[in-house]
């Protein structure tokens, strides 16, 4: 996101006598037909593009507002356009530039701006301060890269030319050298097709010719067409709806593509839309689907999406957004054909100035929250059966928090005690699920049937403690999984059960510097938390040091206070953690993720 418009005001210009609003990253233009909101859209084509409509240049006879025409005043047209700057460029420019053009008859037109700083004074009230912006100041070239798109209301033929050529003209900019290299080898192709033809030119006329490529295929993009399905149906020859849903994806791609020119530490460019009337030509459902794309999109691809409407469905945008985006919308109102436009925020006398929509707009607005509740369900329905059909780590422990949080840090995502299960559930590939006991844990991987887990991916984990190697030999002694030992004790030691694909044992991994106290044949003493840093472990009193036959000292892992440990292992860094990345590293193997 660079820059988008904070505020308009439009001064003389057809209907709009003055207009001053606000607009958000949406800003939404409702009211009747020949109320003057497509003259908001067209105003800022004529700023940004220097054009009213797609080719129309501005006649300022035609296009000055008719109430202001004053004897012996010269007719003039004023536009300023306020933005908020990047945070980057406030220092030297000020929080905000404006940036003001004016039109009048016989004159080139005038452009001018400045920085705006917003001091705050000592009774808290805010003053603005003018700052000329400096000749080398990259604003210069991020008000350049400011690209207005404007769509009309009808999406005739000539306006899809135009966006195939648009998309020519981008793609041509980002992929100059392939695009040339494949020109020239069609120029060749065709060419030798047409050698008889050239020689015949040659032998009649004496002139030496060849075929060749205009440098600018535009007028050739212009023809690119879109087919549909296994029969290839032409865009041309679909509904007018069908071609409507193609407008913002075809503008989002251009978007995206330009911003693969933008150099390192150059500015970037800002992308704003001005869409007329995006509901023709669709249905309700239609609608609502595109109001979500807008949503979606604006902030993001596209910096700001301005828009005329007459559809509850775009005009409700701020009451059924549930993302907190930016959304303004303002009711323009018109009394007779001979009158000013006025603008109005917010949307309290819409559906009663919109007659006919009024009638079905409560039935619209009941549709469109059935529509919202019915996408919720799907979308919870969806995510219910993701973590059905995720592998499964079953641990012998009574707390698996440790395991949820470790995972969060080692793979980057900022956690804490309060939001770690939500995160751990909505990013980690598997769930966990606690056997409370290594004794349980090893009835359940020892079963007989295992039939309830024939569509899942199984991995059971034992300490590698006296209890966990026990029961991980007594698992390996056993019919079901004889012959299938692997790993290293360094990246963790596995069984694979016979007759199913991925239902495996497994010891934890020991880093070398606990080697000496975990053996397939000794007495082992590795719990999950003793892959913590020793000197955490001893100074927050979470060990009791122990020594065995032969002289070695263990750290055994104080039972009553482990329900402590993961809520301090929540403030640790991750690199205090890489003892465990063996742990995942392995499960991710086993599970083929």
């Amino acid at each position: 996101m660079v820059l988008s418009i904070k505020s308009v005001e439009i001064n003389k210009f057809r209907s709009l006598r003055k207009c001053n609003l606000e607009v958000g990253k949406i800003g939404i233009f409702v009211g009747k037909n020949d109320a003057g909101k497509s003259n908001i859209l067209r105003a800022l084509n004529l700023f940004f593009n220097d054009e009213v409509d797609k080719g129309k240049k501005l006649n300022l006879s035609e296009d000055f507002n008719f109430n202001s025409k004053r004897p012996k005043k010269a007719d003039k047209i004023e536009i300023t356009v306020r933005m908020e700057l990047p945070d980057s460029y406030r220092e030297i420019n000020g929080d905000e530039v404006v940036w003001t053009k004016v039109w009048q008859k016989d004159k080139p037109v005038r452009s001018s701006y400045h920085g705006i700083r917003r001091n705050m004074s000592a009774r808290g009230k805010y003053t603005e301060e003018i700052i000329e912006i400096p000749a080398k100041s990259n604003v210069h070239s991020l008000l350049s890269k400011i690209e207005y798109r404007y769509i009309p209301a009808i999406k005739s033929g000539d306006f899809f030319n135009y966006l195939r050529g648009e998309i020519y003209k981008t793609i041509s900019r980002v992929s100059q050298v392939s695009i040339r290299k494949s020109s020239s080898s069609f120029e060749k192709d065709i060419s030798s097709h047409l050698s008889g033809l050239m020689e015949a030119i040659q032998d009649s006329l004496g002139d030496k010719t060849k075929m060749s490529f205009p440098k600018d295929l535009i007028n050739i993009f212009e023809r690119l067409d879109f087919l549909s399905g296994d029969k290839e149906i032409s865009l041309d020859k679909r509904g007018d709806g069908v071609k409507s849903r193609y407008i913002p994806l075809i503008l989002s791609f251009l978007a995206e593509q330009e911003k693969k020119l933008l150099k390192k530490g150059s500015p970037g460019y800002s992308f704003i839309w001005g869409y007329e009337e995006p509901e023709n030509n669709l249905e309700i459902g239609s609608c609502e689907k595109l109001s979500k794309e807008f949503l979606k999109l604006a902030g993001n691809c596209v910096d700001q999406i301005l828009l005329t409407t007459h559809s509850p469905i775009f005009y409700n945008m701020r009451k059924t957004d549930t993302d907190g985006a930016d959304v303004s919308v303002y009711h323009i109102i018109k009394e007779s054909v001979n009158s000013d436009s006025e603008v109005v925020s917010g949307e309290d006398k819409i559906d009663e100035d919109l007659g006919t929509t009024a009638l079905y707009a409560d039935k619209i607005w009941r549709i469109q929250c059935e529509l919202n509740e019915e996408c919720r369900q799907r979308q919870q329905l969806e995510k219910e059966l993701c973590n059905a059909r995720k592998p499964i780590l079953y641990v012998e422990d009574k707390y698996d928090e440790i395991y949820k949080i470790i995972w969060l840090k080692l793979h980057d995502f900022p956690c804490n005690k309060q939001n770690f299960k939500v995160m751990f559930d909505e990013h980690s590939p598997f769930k966990i699920i606690r056997a409370e006991g290594a004794s349980c844990l090893a009835g359940m991987l020892r079963a007989k049937n295992i039939d309830m887990f024939s569509s899942h991916k199984i991995v059971g984990l034992f300490d590698f403690d006296e209890e966990g190697r026990t029961q991980f030999k007594a698992c390996k002694n056993s019919n079901e999984w004889k012959n299938s030992l692997g790993g290293t004790k360094a990246g963790g030691i596995y069984l694979k059960r016979q007759g199913h694909p991925c239902f495996c044992v497994m010891l934890l991994p020991i880093p070398p510097r606990l080697e000496h106290m975990a053996d397939l044949d000794y007495p082992s003493f590795v719990e999950i938390e003793n892959l913590l840093p020793e000197n955490f472990l001893r100074k927050n009193s979470f060990v009791r040091e122990k020594t065995i036959t032969g002289g070695v000292r263990y750290l055994e892992i104080i039972s009553d206070k482990k329900f402590r440990i993961w809520e301090k292992v929540s403030e640790m860094n991750k690199d205090d953690l890489s003892d465990y990345k063996p742990l995942f590293e392995q499960l991710e193997t086993l599970w083929g993720l």
